[in-house]
């Protein structure tokens, strides 16, 4: 990666900081503008779309968060972060096996250091199947990664 790359990365990863931070101010027209611009500055930054699809689903833009999502793990399948927030948008759409199969995914990702959040995730999304022998497996493998 150039330096003129990795300056783009990061400028993007900053303007997509911000877009969260106008978020939590509820200052969402400013916030999308950041995030435009991240996804324009590093259209292949996986990090840039996961954000995306974080922004999108806060704001009830559930179509566009899903596109966002799938692009970020497209980028970099084995992103555990992405896998992860992917799965818990998925269970709140009450997409609950898919939801568990991001999860696990995530789970692999050996750089990923929230392991035991991806199995809690999963097993609280078992629960909502419901699926009490899955959420007990689930909820072991948590307690062991943590």
């Amino acid at each position: 990666m150039s330096a003129q790359t990795t300056e783009n990365h990061q400028i993007a990863q900053t303007n997509a900081a911000l877009a969260l931070a106008y978020l939590e101010k509820n200052n969402v027209e400013t916030g999308k503008a950041k995030l435009m611009l991240a996804q324009t500055q590093a259209p292949t930054d996986p990090i840039i779309w996961d954000t995306s699809g974080y922004f999108l689903a806060h704001i009830g833009n559930f179509s566009e968060a899903n596109q966002a999502y799938l692009k970020a793990i497209s980028l970099n399948p084995r992103l555990g972060a992405a896998q992860n927030n992917y799965g818990v948008f998925l269970c709140r759409q009450k997409k609950y096996t898919d939801a568990i199969t991001h999860f696990l995914l995530a789970a692999k990702d050996p750089n990923y250091s929230h392991v035991s959040d991806a199995y809690q995730n999963a097993a609280n999304c078992a629960l909502k199947i419901p699926d009490r022998f899955l959420a007990d497996k689930y909820a072991t493998h948590a307690a062991l990664a943590f």
